[in-house]
């Protein structure tokens, strides 16, 4: 079965080199400490929150108005007396259920009665929640990438080492990632009993792999302890000349 090379126009390194090595251990990095700030900003906000409304005082005030920003937005002005004083507080909070002349509820610190505010914990909840999420991003990124690329590394170094015969190329005509085109090896090997019969399949090599690799052999890495983790060796093979033009 004959398999085209696809032209598709190359965008940046190739998966796999250590380019785009490089370019996930910085994104995963700065996700999981961006987030992590940002969660910490988000906590520290609601921390402060939860403590201002455990001693700040309630008054029972109204919607006086409503005003309009630059941006066209609706924000409800809420009047309220403390001691005999009025003041008028702008709220960012808005909803379509608001009329002027509702009564509205407001906290304020017993030293700055004018600088009330209502009752919310949505600042805080935002960060929090948004810095959580780039945190688990960014961490759950690293996991896998350490997992990849410790385990590659493991296996070259302490795993078994066989010869096996490739048997077929394929290519994944329908993805491309960073206009490359991923290509697999298949190979078999009976040196090892937990692995003959089996067919086993390299990880994604972006490069035009020839056909004319079939029949020959690649170098296989496995755990003597559980024989079916194993790696098929692709790096070993880019300096022949029928692998072909392996980009990184």
């Amino acid at each position: 079965m004959r398999h085209r090379t696809r032209t598709s126009s190359i965008n940046g390194p190739a998966p796999g080199s250590k380019s785009f090595r490089r370019i996930l251990l910085i994104l995963f990095v700065s996700f999981a400490f961006g987030g992590l700030l940002f969660a910490v900003i988000g906590g520290i906000w609601l921390r402060s929150d939860i403590a201002f409304y455990k001693t700040a005082q309630t008054v029972q005030g109204e919607i006086a108005e409503f005003v309009s920003d630059s941006e066209g937005s609706q924000h409800p002005i809420v009047r309220y007396t403390v001691d005999g004083k009025e003041y008028r507080v702008r709220l960012n909070s808005y909803s379509a259920s608001m009329r002027a002349g509702d009564a509205y509820t407001m906290y304020y610190a017993p030293d700055a009665p004018h600088q009330a505010r209502n009752k919310t914990y949505l600042g805080g909840t935002i960060f929090l929640s948004i810095g959580s999420g780039f945190f688990l991003f960014g961490a759950g990124g690293l996991g896998i990438y350490a997992w990849r690329v410790g385990g590659k590394r493991r296996l070259k170094e302490n795993g078994d080492a066989v010869t096996a015969r490739i048997t077929a190329v394929a290519c994944a005509e329908n993805v491309t990632v960073n206009g490359r085109t991923p290509y697999y090896l298949f190979c078999e090997t009976g040196a090892v009993p937990a692995l003959a019969g089996k067919r086993l399949k390299s990880r994604c090599v972006y490069a035009p792999l020839s056909q004319s690799l079939v029949g020959t052999s690649v170098r296989v890495y496995f755990d003597p302890q559980k024989p079916t983790r194993y790696l098929v060796d692709t790096d070993s093979l880019q300096k022949r000349d029928d692998f072909g033009q392996f980009s990184v």
